[in-house]
């Protein structure tokens, strides 16, 4: 098997669940890098959040932040934001909602919080409860809703932005519309010249599935969603097991 360009997202696909790069998930990755293949991070966290794994993996291309922003060799050819205006609104409603526990804003400044440090320990972020607008775009905002909790009524008021849902959680990300992996994905293999037809994407979760959906061969976790794996063309194994190091040595790398 050819392919000029691996993307691999984070949690739940290159990290297991205690949050940490496998052993052979690393070396394949690595070794992509040695023969010449482009490797790209592809994930939700925001940069600051993602960077030890970047330091680790020292990927060519990154998108991050949900696909609100994407890098080329550190350069960006991809971003989308929330406008100032919409954001400040939209954390200061969320921040009102009875449905809503906790309220976090992304900004190129920094990242804004209203959650208890104590639930949330080693997580970084700067305490506000989003009385005061900030006056940035956002790259995104996410709001953990309690059981029952109506993103979709949020989502009406605020039309400019998109929700996306996370398996299994109770948060949602709001993002600009274009803010996708894989229109941010697709910006990257264009500006590297790399016909999506070569790419290898292994993802997860719903916020995969444009890059699954663009790219030549689509991989999903074993422990993905039933959608993503209805959407991918190969299925390895979990996050826990290594699986994208395993499926990297036995495809691309034998």
């Amino acid at each position: 098997m050819k392919g000029k360009l691996v993307a691999v997202d984070l949690d739940g696909t290159a990290l297991d669940q205690g949050k940490r790069i496998g052993n052979k998930t690393l070396d394949a990755l690595l070794e992509c890098k040695r023969r010449g293949i482009v490797v790209a991070v592809a994930t939700a966290r925001s940069e600051r959040n993602a960077q030890q794994y970047l330091e680790a993996i020292c990927p060519d291309a990154a998108v991050s932040s949900g696909g609100a922003l994407g890098k080329v060799e550190g350069r960006e050819v991809y971003r989308k934001t929330i406008p100032s205006k919409t954001a400040d609104d939209l954390c200061a409603h969320l921040a009102g909602r009875k449905d809503v526990r906790y309220v976090t804003l992304e900004t190129d400044s920094g990242y804004y919080v209203n959650y208890p440090r104590e639930d949330f320990p080693g997580w970084e972020g700067i305490d506000t409860d989003f009385s005061t607008p900030r006056g940035e775009d956002a790259l995104k905002v996410m709001a953990d809703f309690r059981p029952g909790g109506n993103a979709a009524e949020v989502a009406k008021r605020f039309p400019g932005v998109m929700p996306t849902a996370y398996a299994g959680e109770g948060w949602v990300s709001f993002s600009h519309p274009e803010a996708e992996k894989g229109k941010a994905l697709y910006a990257v293999l264009r500006e590297m010249g790399i016909d999506p037809m070569e790419a290898v994407c292994f993802g997860d979760d719903m916020n995969d599935m444009g890059m699954l959906d663009m790219c030549g061969v689509p991989v999903a976790m074993g422990n993905a969603i039933d959608a993503v794996k209805e959407k991918a063309r190969y299925v390895c194994p979990g996050s826990d097991e290594d699986g994208v190091g395993i499926w990297l040595w036995e495809n691309l790398l034998a």
